[in-house]
């Protein structure tokens, strides 16, 4: 009986056929897995530390509003729910249950998953549908991250600070005296014999998540985020000037050596501009010396989503508010915080959008999209603009050259 045999070389071949989308199927497989356990868990801390809550301010409600009791009185039961929220031990908390059962199903460091850390983060990941997690390093940053998720547990944390900042909201929206409360309670746990650190730091972590502003009695659930940003003026020449007060965001900006530049308050991604040595070059839409007429401007932006540039074809021109948020008012000449104007650099040889130590702005006025209204009695075509010489604005006749920076919405 004669029997078949496959030569060593094709038999090889023929297994690595079967293995490679194998491995694919696995590793796809795994991060479907991965997926759904964020959803499932982050549901259970959700719903975990909103019933910790509740459980103590329901029992504080009916002593203070029914029966007109101290606060005393919930004391344990308070006590109990602030331990649930914050322990020595972090197994034992709904953030630690979560993050355990996240990292054994999405961290390849710390579990046997089939798939990737650049699967799960996005960047050179050899999947076709990676997770991408690493584009919500800029969101994150609302919720106390560093603008940059590097690997699962930074997403963890963004998972629990935004789902803890949305628990705190809730309450705060259901309890109206929350603070008044709390605050009454932290007086009682500070007085006890030994005082529960793990307990008053919940408490603490409570209280802060929902009162933002820090102002007595004013309930503000907006966990820390603050988009709208600070002028930049520190300088203060009168009591009560902006120099002095500082309201808003500290003005905050990261290269992304691609080509653009992320607000980190606002989300917003900018077009870069290099090469402002005072000769205009029309081949490098990216020339810090260009100036187009307000349809030119619009042109501009076309180019740029025809070419993808930095990846995305969402680009737009900016409109007038958009525009004076990046405006540095302790600045002039112009009026922008680095990494906008990185004065050293902005020479000739200042050409490469992509080189992180190139940036440059013209000290002059850049075109917004918001036209000047119908109802003006000035009957030319105009738009607004924003002088970057000092940050003041006012509008122009479209047909006039300035000069232009694209934007689009990072997130």
């Amino acid at each position: 009986m004669n029997r078949i045999r496959f030569a060593p070389v094709l038999l090889a071949g023929f297994v690595g056929l079967l293995v490679a989308p194998r491995a694919e199927a696995l590793a796809a497989r795994s991060l479907y897995y991965c997926q759904r356990t964020v959803v499932r868990e982050t549901s259970k801390y959700l719903n975990d530390t909103t019933v910790a809550l509740d459980i103590c301010l329901t029992r504080l409600t009916r002593l203070q509003i029914l029966s007109s009791a101290p606060v005393d009185d919930a004391l344990a039961m308070c006590l109990k729910s602030f331990r649930k929220l914050e322990n020595s031990d972090p197994n034992k908390t709904p953030k630690g249950r979560m993050s355990g059962n996240i990292l054994k199903k999405c961290d390849p460091s710390s579990s046997s998953v089939d798939h990737t850390l650049a699967d799960v983060l996005g960047p050179g990941s050899a999947e076709a549908q990676p997770l991408q997690v690493a584009r919500l390093g800029s969101w994150c940053r609302n919720f106390g991250g560093d603008g940059s998720i590097d690997s699962v547990q930074e997403w963890i944390d963004c998972l629990a600070a935004s789902h803890y900042c949305t628990a705190a909201s809730y309450t705060a929206a259901r309890y109206p005296r929350v603070l008044e409360w709390f605050s009454a309670m932290r007086l009682l746990l500070e007085a006890l014999p030994i005082v529960p650190s793990d307990a008053l730091g919940a408490l603490d972590a409570a209280t802060a998540a929902m009162d933002v502003a820090a102002t007595e009695g004013v309930v503000d659930p907006r966990c820390g985020r603050n988009d709208f940003p600070a002028t930049g003026q520190l300088s203060s020449l009168v009591d009560g000037d902006d120099g002095m007060l500082r309201q808003g965001a500290p003005l905050d900006y990261r290269d992304e050596g691609n080509g653009t530049i992320v607000d980190l308050n606002t989300g917003l991604v900018w077009e870069k501009k290099v090469s402002l040595d005072g000769v205009a070059n029309s081949t490098l839409e990216q020339d810090g010396d260009n100036q187009v007429t307000w349809l030119d401007a619009l042109q501009h932006v076309s180019v740029l989503n025809a070419n993808n540039f930095a990846g995305h074809n969402d680009w737009r021109l900016p409109n007038v508010r958009e525009l004076r948020s990046i405006v540095d008012y302790e600045r002039l000449n112009p009026a922008v915080s680095d990494p906008f104007h990185l004065a050293d650099s902005c020479t000739a040889a200042c050409g490469d959008p992509l080189d992180v130590g190139c940036s440059c702005t013209a000290a002059g006025d850049y075109w917004s999209s918001t036209s000047v209204s119908s109802t003006s009695t000035n009957s030319t075509p105009s738009a607004w603009y924003v002088s970057f010489a000092n940050g003041s604005w006012a509008q122009e006749d479209k047909a006039t050259q300035l000069y232009v920076r694209a934007v689009r919405t990072g997130w």
